[in-house]
């Protein structure tokens, strides 16, 4: 059984290296993901993947709800990634409570409040674009704040990420500010912890251009038992220069997990938090590993 899991884990990884970049779709930073060909979102039938597929050149990770393949539930949605040419079902972790580690609990673990639905990710030559579908307010206090966009550019950073975008408006940065080296607050009631809410670092003064609003979704509230819950959309872009980057980036470099760890959305990477070419030997490994054997 390891063997099958080792080998695809790593043609994921794989695939993840050497898929060619796909060119964002000409984006707005506005609030409105209709030019993400997320437009479906505003009148669709959340309960259907086909509502949260983006147009080509756009990277995905959605998970709206408990993952029906968990167990029973009411309380349910899609669970997909990919791109709108090749994607799959997404099989959301369990985790470990922080109070018992023997617990393993499902996310969100605060319910529809820390819900992190849908994080999209696209890029030109020059910029990174990020969308995100989330239950936190851009001024959440207490246990409802949200978190701050983690990136991963290059070794070291505290829980691996050495880049953030500070998303929402709370101090002790602005909003759309660009951090180098952040401090992150790391608590929360879920192991482990990990980059969640940007409380220091060094402030370049570069910012991304942002929009965080319920406005676009305004009509359309998730209703989870009769009670209706503001959605809001995160819309953002950022120069790659401003992080010291010259070529693609990767949705397997960011990380959004909201302040009490309750929920998180990224894509993680095998068998590190970094992809390298070091996984080309690994792959020549695998195949070798798994060749047929002469008696």
């Amino acid at each position: 059984m390891r063997k099958p899991i080792l080998a695809i884990a790593i043609i994921v990884a794989m695939i993840v290296i050497f898929s060619p970049v796909h060119a964002a779709p000409a984006i707005t930073v506005d609030g409105d993901l209709s030019d993400w060909g997320l437009g479906a979102l505003q009148t669709g039938d959340w309960s259907q993947e086909a509502t949260w597929i983006p147009s080509d050149g756009v990277y995905f990770i959605v998970e709206n709800n408990y993952d029906p393949k968990l167990g029973p539930s009411s309380y349910t949605g899609v669970h997909i990634i990919g791109v709108k040419s090749s994607y799959s079902q997404y099989n959301e972790p369990l985790r470990p409570l922080r109070s018992d580690p023997s617990v393993m609990v499902k996310e969100p673990y605060g319910g529809e409040s820390a819900d992190i639905d849908a994080f999209y990710f696209a890029q030109d030559t020059d910029k990174v674009y990020v969308a995100v579908v989330t239950s936190q307010a851009p001024d959440g206090a207490g246990d409802l704040r949200g978190g701050d966009l983690a990136i991963r550019v290059g070794p070291g950073g505290m829980y691996g990420y050495d880049w953030g975008v500070k998303l929402s408006t709370l101090p002790p940065f602005t909003q759309g500010a660009i951090i180098q080296d952040p401090v992150w607050e790391g608590k929360g009631y879920l192991l482990p912890a990990g980059a969640d809410i940007i409380i220091g670092g060094t402030d370049t003064g570069k910012s991304a251009q942002i929009a965080y609003s319920s406005d676009w979704l305004i009509g359309k509230p998730e209703i989870i038992s009769g009670t209706p819950h503001t959605k809001y959309v995160v819309e953002l872009a950022f120069d790659k220069a401003d992080l010291g980057v010259t070529g693609p980036m990767s949705i397997t470099q960011m990380k959004l997990e909201e302040n009490c760890h309750n929920d998180s959305i990224y894509l993680p990477e095998f068998p590190t938090i970094a992809i390298s070419l070091g996984l080309v030997g690994a792959f020549g490994f695998v195949v070798y590993s798994l060749r047929p054997k002469k008696d």
